[in-house]
């Protein structure tokens, strides 16, 4: 969503303004933080024990939000 994603880099804005070197470099962390979490949920997926506590996550919702990263133009500069 890009309002809910411009909302944020703009609040943060307010606080402090991001130069062009932080900003180029937002997407890439973001893609980075995907694929950790996607990773790991693959992970969980595939070697769940049957008897664990833990609900089992999709992990393909990680890879959607990677690929939004991957398109997203609202920040290149």
């Amino acid at each position: 969503d890009y309002d809910f994603f411009n909302s944020i880099i703009d609040g943060y804005n307010t606080s402090r303004k991001l130069n062009k070197d932080e900003l180029i470099s937002f997407n890439i962390l973001l893609r980075a933080a995907a694929v950790r979490i996607l990773v790991t949920r693959l992970y969980d997926y595939i070697f769940h024990p049957k008897n664990a506590l833990v609900v089992k996550k999709d992990p393909f919702e990680y890879y959607n939000i990677l690929k939004w990263h991957r398109s997203n133009k609202a920040i290149e500069i």
